[in-house]
């Protein structure tokens, strides 16, 4: 099934290399094992027209997993809805506790304005 916001080859690559080839969750090695390049910011969230929603299909918004912690991410197989984990929840997404930080800030802020967005035209239905 084709989602609105694949990522690329060079996405997930990047993704894997700024993690030292380690899960975002829980550190270990994902060589030998599945891994999974999770959208950290739901692929459902954005619209595929909008440009600025392309952030959904960045490295940014890309965390590599291993297959264990993909489960665990979507509450045992929850893929399209339930509990959407913050930034801060992928701890080894980023070598230094620095960048870390402010890979955080800069989901968070996207995090914001997809949903900001979304609710103001949930609003603009209603009335």
């Amino acid at each position: 099934m084709a989602r609105k916001f694949n990522f690329s080859e060079n996405v997930l690559n990047a993704a894997f290399f700024r993690q030292n080839g380690r899960c975002a969750l829980c550190r270990r090695s994902l060589q030998d094992q599945d891994e999974y390049g999770h959208h950290v910011i739901p692929d459902q969230s954005g619209e595929a027209t909008n440009k600025q929603d392309a952030f959904l299909r960045t490295v940014d918004n890309c965390v590599m997993i291993c297959e264990a912690c993909h489960w665990i991410v979507h509450e045992g197989g929850r893929w399209a809805m339930g509990a959407v984990p913050p930034p801060d929840y992928y701890e080894h997404s980023h070598p230094s506790r620095a960048a870390h930080q402010a890979w955080s800030g800069l989901v968070k802020r996207e995090y914001l304005r997809i949903y900001n967005k979304k609710f103001a035209a949930l609003v603009r239905m209603t009335t």
